[in-house]
């Protein structure tokens, strides 16, 4: 019986990868019940993601904490989230929550009607349309993710994006200008 504290070690499929392996265990993010285990990093945007869809008068109904955990356990998005803490890629990684299938097109929306349902998904902003409220995570440089929070990861929301581009063109840049 192994102890649920115990690292384990995964190895590559690939032959050749695993010389290399086998000389610089690389521990997993595998956790004991076969899940990828999320990092305090991991849990903290979690709360933020789980944040932004779960509060003001839209209709996020549906979402929970463990959708949340759930979603960012997904092999894909954990890679996504894992490249992106160590420095890899854009600098900004956003978080929708809408239906899939949306055209450019269509309008801001505020509620989704009929059997259209909105699901999480991540993207590095240039892939799927803002047409909700997202959250996206910018950071420094490369975050340390056993760390749940410090200065190298930030959280911002984007409501309806050229309100949003407004006010942070007012708060940021008009005291530059009027300096």
């Amino acid at each position: 019986m192994r102890n649920s504290n115990q690292t384990k070690y995964r190895y590559s499929t690939v032959p050749h990868q695993n010389r290399y392996l086998s000389s610089q265990l690389q521990p997993s993010t595998i956790g004991s019940s076969g899940t990828m285990s999320l990092s305090p990093r991991h849990r903290w945007c979690a709360k933020w993601i789980l944040f932004c869809f779960t509060r003001g008068d839209e209709n996020f109904e549906g979402l929970d904490e463990s959708k949340v955990n759930a979603f960012i356990r997904k092999p894909k998005i954990f890679d996504k989230f894992k490249a992106f803490f160590n420095g890899e890629g854009p600098g900004a990684l956003f978080v929708h929550y809408q239906p899939k299938d949306l055209e450019e097109s269509e309008p801001f929306v505020k509620e989704w009607k009929g059997d259209r349902k909105p699901e999480l998904s991540v993207s590095y902003g240039d892939t799927t349309p803002i047409k909700s409220r997202c959250c996206y995570f910018l950071r420094k440089d490369k975050v340390d993710s056993s760390i749940s929070n410090d200065a190298s990861l930030y959280y911002q929301e984007m409501c309806e994006p050229l309100e949003t581009l407004r006010q942070q063109m007012t708060t940021l840049y008009r005291p530059l200008f009027a300096a």
